[in-house]
């Protein structure tokens, strides 16, 4: 009886280390599959200018950002949101910390931060007030094809669950389109 006892014991003790071990591998798989961070919960899909652009005149206009993370998210609005015109031959990377211009939903005057935003498409309102265009800037941009002007968003929001997540956005102008559109030689979204 001792002997079975032992080998009992010496068995239960092995399937539990393989149960241990399953389960461990299980939960290891299914953080990885349910690592969000690199799935994109954020779209701009469209930017509108309210006027063609001119030269000193503020930049105004809609953009159409879309939430496809299935649910409710809160985006930050003052200090840690950001858009910026900035005309480039490289994809922008920096946030334009002298730019001057505010960025709400459109039809909420004074919106509070953060601003809670359904799952589907919301229209931002946008008003570049400095840095604005400059005739020469303007002539530039139609005639050299490596400096592009381009729309960013740097967006922080937090989703349901409580993660805080960043975005950065882009589209670029093109002038023969008079229009926004992704970038033909890549884009500078990315997600984290």
């Amino acid at each position: 009886m001792r002997r079975w006892d032992k080998q009992r014991w010496a068995a239960l003790i092995v399937w539990g280390v393989v149960l241990a071990s399953a389960i461990a591998t299980f939960d290891a798989v299914w953080k990885v599959i349910r690592d969000d961070r690199k799935q994109k919960a954020i779209e701009l899909s469209r930017v509108s200018l309210d006027a063609p652009l001119r030269a000193g005149a503020p930049i105004t206009g809609r953009v159409l950002l879309i939430n496809y993370s299935g649910s409710t998210i809160w985006m930050e609005r003052a200090g840690n949101t950001h858009f910026w015109f900035e005309w480039t031959s490289s994809i922008p990377t920096q946030i334009g910390p002298h730019v001057r211009g505010g960025f709400r939903p459109c039809g909420e005057d004074d919106a509070a931060s953060p601003f809670e935003v359904a799952a589907g498409p919301v229209w931002w309102c946008f008003r570049q007030k400095f840095p604005t265009l400059s005739d020469g800037d303007l002539d530039q941009l139609k005639r050299v094809s490596d400096i592009r002007l381009w729309f960013t968003i740097f967006v922080t929001y937090r989703t349901g669950e409580g993660k805080v997540r960043h975005a950065r956005l882009c589209q670029v102008y093109n002038f023969e389109a008079d229009g926004f559109q992704r970038s033909r030689r890549g884009s500078c979204d990315s997600f984290d």
